[in-house]
């Protein structure tokens, strides 16, 4: 079943019946969706199978694979598959000593291959279609080349298209076809990304180590598929393991990412040929680090730490293809909250302590300032003669006319 990015529900006003987009691959609109977020999906999917005649709603349904609102099955799986798409971004978000941490118990696993292959994960690739056998009572998916499977748009496609779109088909997808995990497990051997300063070959060096190397990936996927039983099932715990630290990671959905390094499988020349082992010519094509870059859809996995922004490693499965590639990831930085200035209990008095109280302030008092008192008009001295006196003409011996306010003065 094919389950879009895109969510059309209702918006995060409540109690809204108008549909607008929600965003999946969107951590902040998703987030509305957090708490009580199956029972909210299921309204919103109910509301679109409800609605049969409501083209926008009826074309929401067909992205996400529902060709009849009348499938009961298939609206219930896609509950299920979005509520948990939304639990994973409402997940808080790990510390850099726990992601560690799970990494490294991964690791220990490699050291020590005596653990049993979970039954879960055996189920896990039934559901996508690949069969599986027995070993010493234990199941295990039945290998098959990704690489020779039908339905490939691309030369250099590691594999057909994903048809679901989901972690949990990667995960199957890792499980099952080793050349497609071999890649991924050299994906996040040469991934340069660190958790807590260290990159994941260095957190994981038992298990990723000897998938390094690209031009190797097509030998040991090889080896695996035509191994004894007994080298099938190592095989098929370290793809396990390989998953795991997929899973360890954490998807945060699908979304179309430019890359920063992503892998291919090798062409031989310019028309197209695969660079195929002569003397085994159904045999799987080498892999080589790409040195082109593109833009796609992708299935992705991110390490993000709890208080900051940002990331520190990103990756992920292309949804046409089965390339890994990786993605360049916005510096991690913790937020800085401003300081708020605090005003101190018993602050004293300034600034002396005497009774003036024009100089002296005691907290929760306000300070005292003396009014002022009526303005006061200066009287002129005694013996100035304030009476006007006639300005002369000197040239005329006249009184002069009055050209104007004595001494300058500005009247209004």
């Amino acid at each position: 079943m094919a389950v879009a990015a895109i969510l059309t529900g209702c918006s995060a006003v409540s109690g809204s019946n108008d549909l607008e987009p929600v965003d999946l691959s969107d951590p902040a609109v998703v987030s509305t969706l957090c708490g009580d977020n199956a029972a909210e999906i299921a309204e919103l999917v109910a509301s679109a199978a409800d609605s049969p005649a409501d083209s926008g709603k009826r074309n929401a349904l067909k992205e996400w694979g529902i060709d009849k609102p009348t499938n009961d099955r298939a609206l219930d799986a896609l509950v299920v598959t979005l509520t948990e798409r939304a639990e994973v971004i409402c997940a808080e978000d790990a510390s850099e000593e726990e992601v560690e941490a799970g990494i490294a118990e991964v690791d220990a696993m490699c050291g020590a291959m005596d653990w049993e292959y979970p039954a879960e994960y055996a189920e896990l690739a039934r559901e996508y279609g690949y069969d599986t056998q027995e070993y010493s009572g234990e199941e295990f998916p039945v290998f098959v080349a990704g690489t020779s499977l039908r339905g490939a748009l691309n030369t250099d496609s590691v594999r057909p298209p994903l048809a679901e779109k989901s972690a949990d088909q990667v995960t199957a997808i890792i499980l099952s076809e080793p050349d497609v995990g071999a890649q991924a497990a050299s994906g996040l051997a040469n991934h340069p990304g660190t958790v807590n300063g260290k990159t994941l070959l260095e957190l994981s060096p038992c298990l990723l180590t000897e998938f390094k190397d690209p031009a190797s990936l097509n030998d040991w996927a090889d080896a695996a598929i035509n191994g004894t039983e007994a080298e099938q099932h190592t095989a098929a715990q370290k793809l396990l393991l390989v998953a795991l630290l997929f899973e360890r990671v954490g998807s945060t959905g699908v979304a179309i990412e430019s890359t920063a390094f992503n892998f291919h499988v090798v062409w031989a020349d310019e028309g197209g040929t695969l660079a195929i082992d002569p003397a085994d010519p159904w045999g799987i094509p080498e892999f080589e680090l790409n040195p082109s870059q593109y833009e796609g859809e992708f299935v992705m996995y991110e390490v993000t730490l709890k208080g900051q922004t940002g990331c520190w490693l990103r990756f992920g499965i292309n949804t046409m293809d089965g390339r890994f590639a990786g993605f360049a990831c916005p510096t991690p930085e913790v937020p800085v909250t401003p300081e708020t200035p605090t005003t101190p209990e018993n602050p004293g008095c300034e600034p002396n302590c005497g009774n003036d109280r024009k100089t002296n302030v005691v907290p929760g008092e306000p300070e005292i300032t003396p009014a002022p008192g009526p303005t006061e008009t200066a009287a002129p001295p005694e013996d100035v003669d304030t009476t006007p006196v006639d300005v002369i003409d000197t040239n005329t011996d006249k009184p002069k006319e009055d050209d104007g306010p004595p001494n300058g003065a500005i009247t209004d």
